[in-house]
């Protein structure tokens, strides 16, 4: 069994977030069957109808259409037997909406042990609407999760990329959700709870920083173009001499270093106002100002070229036209044609899981007459766990190995948390990943480098000397320190290797290796191991070894070129969307890498994710429409996170007002018609005119008195204030000794971590973890530290 077959789904869902879980568990082999009406699930008519072919033929590659009146008592006895021999429903009918559906009154009267595991992927609010005052729709989930207040010019309409970022991350999320809760139910002979995840939560969540940020600085952060909020370093968008873009990212010293040596020779590196971070935090305008000058008189190649000299961080923006043409991608087989229609390849990828397509999107009801004289029977789990210990109704081993434990926790934690996770990781994409292994059920052990460590914990805001971003990224790990090139260090990571299931690191690859920990290494010590590898460029093709930040990810995947307006310069989306993607799509390997491990008798396996795939397998109609247009698709400004770039009198317009306060609503236009109510109501003056006259109440008031639809355009401090997402526990607040009063994110099943926010010192959790892991007493840690292994 290479991948997930024999993992059957049930798709009953109209929206984008459901339908893309469900992509990505068919790209893996799983049984995918969309249950739709006769004439078809609204997915099929969604966005400009110059798209709405293409989009479902890749959305939809891999599952079988099952059509049929799915509310005449007729097919009671249908959907009873399709529950029963499913493993999962994946639905966007969020709990109030239940009443009347007939899949949940099939549901309701199945006995518990045969019910499929329900994974709801629904729009914001739909889940607790007496707490939500705006409108339910998918396209609002952009503003509900801070994303869209951070993206735009500073001062000006804040605006959202023109492709379904937000609804694709929470279709990852979710299906990373429910492969873990599945692998556990399978293990434990329980039944899994529902999943739950609202539109706004994955980005909501990848933002990891913007709550604590804002409460502890009593403000939020805002958009600020293309030099985005949390930049630790030197990181902009500048033009080229030939009409184009590049992305520039430095953020260590030694980078920025060799940047302005480049730009400017050793007189920039010694100008006063440049030579430092803390100079350079001051004057970023004029350093931005003279890399501008030099990149306007010099082509892209000149520039890419030169850079590669230097070994600086940099890459161009790219249209599709550039991502066909780019060699690093063809190497990489992320581009596949199936029947004349290119998309994606399957990402993440994973060793012996490759993935495949069965078919191009179905038509509906192409596969009534084979599912209904054969439906593929649910499989039989594996329910042994490694050297034949079985899981018990805890979830910890009763033989064998010791599991997996929160180090220093007691014992009950420490029996709800068999899976140890190592993170070799470094400033955003990995630690992310450990982030969400850990709020998944993982302990997780983070180790730096003595003397050192991330250099997280150096970038953003800090208060009274704590560092605000590492106090959300680190809460619920153990921090260790290990020097990984001494012998004792390579002997001790190696004992740890052997008590893991899971290694997330994102070193430039070849890093590991020559430390002599390479895979290779790392799978004989552990055979079940898991290695999650995100870099760059990922391990192979001609650009493997080539440094790679996010926004050089994010200018190669195209994202950049549909986020903006027509005519201006692109805009990158303002936070590290690359990064946190990759975080969030290796997550997912994982789960998909650990669900075929021990539940469907697989063996461990190493994942390879470059930066930008997890961009360009969510920009997943850029390249059809390409070749169907003839030209690339591009950013038009319309707000409409659906439209890839391609105005239609078909779709809605979303237009912003602000006031002045500096708070912002998005509101959709539907039709003429609504449209001159609004226009009716400002008069003659313009909608920011008429914005900035009015308080919140006013503009509130105004917009439901025309029953338009509409939210705030939330950031940090007013998503840290909502009800609603206090209630879901999407937001805590907490108190900390060094930063006070402060709130952070939830978990993502809503419950609360304990510490909410944590940001342990440099090697803090050594005794702890060393003595109680590895047995390693009080003399031999001395000795260990006292020579810098540890």
């Amino acid at each position: 069994m290479s991948g997930l077959e024999g993992l059957t789904v049930l798709e009953v869902a109209d929206t984008l977030g459901a339908a893309f879980a469900v992509s990505l568990l068919a790209d893996y082999g799983a049984t995918a069957i969309v249950c739709e009406p006769p004439e078809g699930c609204d997915l099929r008519r969604l966005g400009p109808a110059a798209i709405r072919d293409t989009r479902w033929k890749i959305l939809a590659r891999s599952k079988r259409s099952l059509a049929a009146d799915w509310t005449h008592p007729d097919q009671a006895a249908l959907i009873a037997r399709l529950l029963t021999q499913a493993d999962m429903l994946v639905t966007d009918i969020a709990a109030p909406d239940r009443a009347g559906s007939p899949w949940f009154a099939a549901l309701d009267a199945m006995p518990e042990a045969d019910r499929p595991l329900v994974v709801e992927v629904f729009p914001t609010g739909a889940d607790l609407p007496d707490l939500w005052p705006y409108a339910v729709r998918p396209e609002f989930a952009g503003a509900a999760s801070g994303v869209m207040a951070l993206t735009g010019h500073t001062g000006k309409t804040p605006i959202q990329a023109e492709a379904p970022l937000t609804d694709y991350l929470a279709g990852t999320l979710a299906a990373t959700k429910a492969l873990m809760a599945l692998r556990k139910a399978r293990l434990m002979n329980a039944r899994p709870a529902t999943v739950s995840t609202p539109l706004h939560q994955a980005v909501q969540r990848m933002i990891e920083w913007q709550t604590p940020v804002a409460t502890a600085k009593g403000r939020a952060e805002t958009r600020m173009a293309n030099n985005f909020p949390m930049n630790a370093g030197i990181a902009n968008m500048h033009p080229t001499g030939d009409g184009k873009y590049v992305a520039i990212s430095a953020v260590t010293q030694a980078t920025a270093m060799r940047l302005m040596h480049m730009v400017g020779g050793p007189e920039l590196c010694a100008d006063p106002r440049f030579a430092t971070a803390e100079a350079r935090s001051g004057g970023l305008a004029d350093l931005y100002a003279r890399i501008d000058a030099w990149t306007g008189a010099r082509t892209t190649r000149e520039i890419i070229e030169t850079a590669a000299s230097h070994d600086v961080v940099l890459g161009p923006i790219y249209t599709t036209d550039d991502v066909l043409a780019d060699e690093q991608i063809a190497a990489r087989g992320n581009i596949v044609t199936v029947d004349g229609v290119a998309m994606p390849s399957v990402t993440p990828r994973l060793s012996g899981m490759e993935g495949f397509f069965r078919n191009l999107g179905p038509a509906v009801g192409a596969d009534n007459e084979t599912l209904s004289s054969s439906f593929p029977r649910k499989r039989e789990s594996i329910v042994e766990h490694r050297d034949g210990g079985k899981m018990d109704s805890r979830g910890s081993l009763s033989s064998g190995s010791p599991s997996a434990r929160p180090v220093g926790g007691n014992d009950d934690e420490m029996s709800d948390r068999p899976l140890l996770v190592i993170e070799l990781g470094a400033v955003i994409a990995g630690p992310f990943a450990g982030s969400l292994m850990a709020e998944l059920g993982g302990t997780v052990i983070k180790i730096e480098t003595p003397g050192a460590g991330d250099s997280l914990r150096k970038m953003g805001p800090t208060k009274d000397g704590w560092p605000l971003w590492f106090g959300a990224s680190a809460r619920e790990k153990n921090c260790v320190t290990l020097n990984l090139k001494h012998p004792d260090g390579k002997a001790l990571f190696l004992r740890l290797i052997e008590q893991a299931d899971v290694l997330v690191e994102n070193f430039r690859p070849g890093v590991l290796e020559r430390l002599g920990l390479g895979w290779d290494v790392l799978k004989a010590a552990n055979p079940r191991l898991v290695m999650l590898s995100i870099s760059g460029f990922g391990q192979t093709g001609p650009q493997a070894s080539r440094p790679g930040f996010g926004k050089i990810a994010e200018g190669l995947s195209g994202i950049v070129n549909l986020t903006g307006s027509t005519g201006q310069s692109p805009l990158f989306v303002g936070f590290s969307l690359a990064d946190a993607s990759a975080g969030l799509f290796g997550v997912y390997g994982v789960a998909a890498a650990l669900y075929r491990r021990d539940v469907l008798g697989g063996s461990g396996g190493r994942i390879d994710l470059a930066l930008y795939e997890p961009l360009m397998r969510m920009l997943d109609c850029q390249l059809a429409l390409h070749s169907h247009a003839g030209k690339p698709p591009a950013r038009s400004g319309g707000n409409d996170p659906y439209a890839f770039g391609i105005t239609s009198s078909d779709r809605p317009r979303f237009v912003s007002v602000g006031n002045a306060t500096g708070d912002w609503y998005l509101i959709a236009i539907p039709d003429a018609e609504t449209d001159r109510r609004l226009r009716d109501q400002i008069g003659a003056a313009t909608l920011e005119e008429w914005g900035d006259r009015l308080s919140n109440a006013d503009i509130e008031s105004v917009l439901t008195g025309l029953k338009l639809e509409f939210t705030m355009v939330f950031d940090g401090l007013s998503i840290a204030r909502s009800p609603y997402f206090q209630a879901r526990g999407d937001v805590i607040a907490t108190e900390h000794p060094g930063v006070g009063s402060i709130s952070a994110c939830g978990r993502l099943d809503g419950s609360r971590p304990e510490p909410a926010y944590r940001a342990p010192g440099l090697g803090e959790d050594n005794d702890a973890v060393f003595s109680r892991l590895l047995g390693l007493d009080a003399a031999e840690l001395k000795r260990l530290a006292d020579e810098g292994v540890i």
